[in-house]
C-alpha cells in the first residue's frame, strides 16, 4: 500500500456555471445515507493511497471515505464520524497512532481496491472513494518532518575502495 496526502485540485469554473463545488463534493446524502462532503473541497488535504494496478492504476484512494462507505454498507449509524475516530484523515496523526491505524489503513485499501473490481467506478467515483489521478493533488506525506536520521551503512564500502582503512 503506497500511502500519500492529497487534495481535490480546483475544477475551472465553466462560462455561467452555478455550482463551484468539485465533482466530488456534490454527492448526494441519498447514496449511502454519508453526510456532504464539504471536507473533500480544495485545499483539504486527507490521506489515500495509489491504487496499485488495474485499469484504475495511479488513481487516488480516499482511505477515510472508503472506510465510511464501507461501514455505511454494514449499517453503521454515522459512518463517517466512526471512520474519521477509527482512522485519523492525515499522516502525521496515523504515523502516531502507531500499528493500530495502519491496519485500519490496510483494511480500507483492501476494501476499496476489491470493490473497485466488484463494482461500478462511477458509483465509487461520486461516493468520492476513487479520484482518477488529474482530480487530485499530491503532497509531501510528512509535511514538516522533525528530524531526520541517516545511517551511512555503505561508506565503509566507499572508504575500501579508496585504500583507506575502516
Amino acid at each position: 500500500m503506497h500511502l500519500v496526502t492529497f487534495e481535490l485540485r480546483a475544477e475551472p469554473e465553466a462560462a455561467g456555471a452555478v455550482e463551484r463545488r468539485p465533482a466530488a463534493a456534490r454527492f448526494t446524502d441519498s447514496v449511502l445515507g454519508l453526510e456532504g462532503l464539504d471536507l473533500l473541497r480544495p485545499g483539504t488535504r486527507r490521506l489515500g493511497a495509489i491504487v496499485p494496478t488495474g485499469p484504475h492504476a495511479g488513481d487516488v484512494l480516499d482511505l477515510n471515505r472508503a472506510l465510511a462507505v464501507r461501514l455505511a454498507t454494514e449499517d453503521a449509524g454515522a459512518p463517517e464520524a466512526e471512520a474519521d475516530s477509527l482512522l485519523p484523515t492525515s499522516m502525521l496523526p496515523l504515523l502516531s497512532a502507531g500499528a493500530s491505524s495502519l491496519a485500519v489503513a490496510r483494511d480500507a485499501f483492501t476494501w476499496a481496491i476489491e470493490s473497485l473490481r466488484r463494482f461500478d467506478r462511477p458509483d465509487l467515483e461520486r461516493g468520492a472513494v476513487v479520484l482518477p489521478r488529474r482530480r487530485v493533488r499530491l503532497h509531501a506525506p510528512v509535511p514538516r518532518p522533525g528530524k531526520v536520521i541517516g545511517v551511512a551503512r555503505n561508506y565503509p564500502a566507499h572508504a575500501v575502495e579508496r585504500g583507506g582503512e575502516r
